[in-house]
């Protein structure tokens, strides 16, 4: 489980980074109910950012879990200034 979220933190990082210009269309990816606890964001300012800013979005349930819907529409991370140290 840690690698796969290491896996979506790392895509949707690289998307974000390098734009629909570098990989064309992004593929679809099945990750629902992703928790949003110690165990899957180790660190807690990052996971605090993933509460606040993606958790509940759009008409989702702010349920401490990240939706498929959630991912799909995480189409930015704004870190400058925080003190977040790993994306893991």
């Amino acid at each position: 489980m840690k690698r796969f979220v290491r896996f979506i933190a790392g895509a949707l990082c690289a998307g974000i980074v390098f734009g629909n210009s570098f990989f064309g269309e992004m593929s679809t990816v099945n990750a629902a109910n992703i928790p949003i606890n110690a165990s899957t964001f180790p660190d807690a300012y990052f996971r605090n950012y993933v509460l606040n800013n993606f958790d509940g979005k759009g008409g989702s349930a702010k349920d401490q879990l990240l939706s498929d819907y959630e991912i799909k529409n995480a189409t930015s991370i704004y870190l400058n200034g925080s003190q977040v140290t790993s994306i893991q």
